[in-house]
């Protein structure tokens, strides 16, 4: 067994199962680290069952001392001002925008179906607006699934999209939700965080009628490594959050415009009966339409519906 990059990490009595669980997660990751992946200053927390990983970032904020006595970490280091990552094999609440329900169980046998984590990613002076994070998380996600040859579209603003097998029709495999704040002030600034929610669909064969989902083992037609997948989406996260860091969303845009289906694509808009076209996307994220007119506005946030998807 890899071990962990630290060993200060709490012991405590586990069930097997969850032991296990923790085990997979440090091997994965100390692998990914021995191959080079950037996983430095993430300290990793591994659950069987939350209510959502979003409700324990909060409680871990709320009380960062005290965390590590309800979980040890399983990976990285425990101080509070590093970053943290909050992993479930599920969720009995977890979320989605407008705070729809996000489908979160574990697969049959217990084993983990889709990935289900939380990020506590820490700023200082920053310079750029931290609303366009989630755009920034979905680019990591892309190009996770892209390592495991999978090719996956974004549609604005936090969703993932993959086309279903022998099918021309793209489905939601992962989805994002970040929220931000400001805490205190670090010295070299007031600290800035985002809590960003990640739910990627890895194992699952069946899904409710009501979730018009898909995951990575029915687009692939295999099952992936879940541990895998989790240490290279960890890995994406904290590079783009480098990259964000150094210049903002205005120097990932184009990645972004170029990676997703909303290039000239019809857009229509909750409470409004006009269509538009998407023509761009800002350097904060938001999204730029016209209308039939070629008047242009801006989008910031909210809820959109794409012609044919």
């Amino acid at each position: 067994m890899l071990e962990s990059s630290q060993s200060s990490c709490q012991a405590e009595t586990l069930s097997p199962a969850l032991a296990s669980f923790r085990e997979s997660v440090r091997d994965a990751f100390g692998q990914r680290k021995l191959e080079g992946r950037n996983l430095d200053g993430l300290s990793v927390f591994a659950f069987e069952s939350l209510d959502s990983t979003m409700n324990a970032v909060t409680r871990y904020q709320n009380q960062p001392e005290a965390f590590p006595s309800e979980a040890s970490c399983c990976w990285g280091p425990e101080e509070p001002t590093s970053d943290v990552l909050i992993i479930a094999k599920e969720q009995s609440a977890g979320r989605g925008r407008f705070e729809r329900e996000w489908h979160s169980s574990s697969s049959a046998g217990g084993a983990a179906g889709g990935i289900y984590v939380s990020f506590l990613l820490r700023f200082s002076d920053l310079s750029y607006p931290l609303s366009s994070f989630s755009l920034v998380a979905g680019l990591a996600v892309q190009k996770t699934l892209a390592e495991f040859g999978l090719r996956a579209w974004l549609k604005w603003p936090n969703d993932v999209l993959v086309l279903a097998k022998n099918s021309t029709k793209y489905k939601k495999i992962c989805g994002l939700l970040a929220e931000a704040g400001t805490g205190a002030d670090t010295g070299l600034g007031l600290e800035q965080w985002v809590n960003l929610g990640i739910g990627l669909n890895v194992s699952q064969k069946n899904f409710p009628e009501n979730v018009p989902g898909i995951s990575m083992v029915q687009a692939l037609g295999e099952t992936p490594d879940y541990f895998f997948v989790l240490a290279s989406l960890a890995a994406e996260v904290l590079d783009y959050k480098k990259a964000f860091e150094a210049q903002g969303f205005a120097a990932l845009k184009e990645a972004w415009w170029a990676g997703s289906l909303m290039s000239s694509a019809v857009i229509r808009l909750p409470n409004d009966s006009g269509s538009y076209i998407a023509s761009g996307i800002g350097d904060e994220g938001g999204l730029e339409i016209r209308d039939e007119n070629g008047a242009h506005k801006r989008v910031h946030s909210g809820e959109i519906e794409i012609e044919g998807y």
